[in-house]
């Protein structure tokens, strides 16, 4: 896989930021992603969830930045028992 390091920057301006938004978020909130993201990894989402007060935090297995169509299924079960206020096992 060959990285942008553009998006490496880009990612160090969003954590110099991030903290302000995420305060500010007061809904309910998923953070959702991959656990070999190298541009969002799971550190990042585990501040991104800390963040917010009312959030709640899935790292996929076996998924990369794309987590959303490499764990397809499993994504969607999270996303569909997030919006109905239920858990799921994954």
């Amino acid at each position: 896989m060959r990285l942008d390091y553009r998006l490496l920057e880009h990612t160090r301006l969003y954590e110099s930021h991030a903290s302000d938004v995420l305060e500010a978020i007061n809904i309910p909130f998923l953070v959702i992603g991959g656990e070999q993201d190298p541009i969002f990894p799971p550190e990042a989402l585990r501040e991104t969830a800390t963040g917010i007060d009312d959030s709640r935090l899935e790292i996929l297995a076996d998924a990369s930045h794309g987590a959303f169509e490499q764990r397809k299924k499993t994504f969607d079960k999270l996303v569909t028992a997030f919006l109905d206020g239920k858990t799921v096992e994954t």
